[in-house]
C-alpha cells in the first residue's frame, strides 16, 4: 500500500483494550474505523490520549478514553455496536 492511500471502512466502528500510548489504535484508526471508546487502567496513559483530544488535530481527538480496568469495565453500552474489539494486553509483567 502506498504511503498515502488510506483504507475506507466508512461505518465500521472498533473499540481498544488496553491502548496505552495508542499506536495500536492509531494505526486502526487510519485504516478506517472510528473507536467508540478506548480503555486503559493507567492514568498517564488516559491523561495523554485526553489532551491529545483537547489540544491536537491528531487522529485520538474523537476518542472517548475510558480510564478504567477492563476487569471492572461495563461494555454493555457498546453491545452490538462493534465491528472490531482491538488490544495490545498489558506488557507489564
Amino acid at each position: 500500500m502506498a504511503g498515502s492511500t488510506r483504507l475506507t471502512r466508512k461505518g465500521l466502528q472498533s473499540a481498544d483494550v488496553f491502548v496505552g500510548a495508542g499506536g495500536l489504535a492509531i494505526g486502526i484508526a487510519n485504516a478506517g474505523f472510528n473507536h467508540v471508546a478506548v480503555f486503559d487502567c493507567h492514568t498517564a496513559a488516559c491523561d495523554t490520549l485526553k489532551l491529545n483530544h483537547e489540544k491536537s488535530a491528531s487522529i485520538a481527538r474523537n476518542w472517548n478514553v475510558v480510564h478504567v480496568d477492563v476487569k471492572n469495565a461495563d461494555f454493555s453500552a457498546y453491545a452490538g455496536k462493534i465491528d472490531l474489539l482491538s488490544g495490545g494486553p498489558p506488557c507489564q509483567p
